[in-house]
């Protein structure tokens, strides 16, 4: 089931390759051509603000991914809150909380895409976004496997010049 689920999520990742990037980083987002500035204080980040003329609403309901996201795994060393909303305007935004001590890495805050089983689709089933860290640029895809369950993948490629491998994760949240 999971190569299953990774063999989509590498194909939704060569799709959107091709489309206008949306970038996010902690403390700035480029979202088109306009920044935003986050704030640290978590909700009160300018959702409102956010805009990009070429990425539309969320086409398909989104209302079983919104929400808050915790990985089952309470001893992961990688993402271990993933938040899901969508602002006044329809759009879907992720934000991504990573394990670091002695507090929570807060990704930031990333325009995301939602997509429907298929072109009828009533309700989204999955979504992507991607982060830019300046250091590296990680793909993130995320499928719900049910109505509680999700399955998150990344695909992490450092673009410094450490010479550390590229890779992917795939991670299971579980819905507050």
């Amino acid at each position: 089931m999971r190569k299953i689920i990774l063999t989509i999520a590498v194909i939704i990742t060569l799709s959107i390759l091709t489309s206008n990037f949306i970038y996010s980083a902690p403390g700035l987002s480029n979202v088109g051509s306009l920044r935003v500035e986050h704030h640290a204080s978590g909700h009160l980040f300018e959702r409102e603000k956010i805009s990009n003329k070429d990425n539309k609403k969320a086409s398909c309901n989104t209302s079983y991914m919104e929400g808050v996201w915790l990985n089952s795994d309470d001893d992961t060393r990688g993402i271990i809150e993933l938040w899901v909303e969508l602002n006044k305007k329809g759009e879907l935004f992720i934000r991504i909380f990573g394990s670091c001590l002695p507090d929570p890495c807060d990704w930031g805050l990333a325009l995301a895409r939602a997509y429907g089983k298929g072109v009828t689709s009533e309700n989204a089933r999955s979504f992507t976004a991607i982060y830019d860290h300046g250091f590296s640029e990680v793909i993130v895809t995320g499928e719900l496997f049910s109505e509680t369950e999700l399955i998150l993948t990344t695909f992490t490629h450092f673009k410094d010049k450490s010479k550390r491998s590229d890779y992917t994760s795939v991670e299971t949240f579980i819905k507050q």
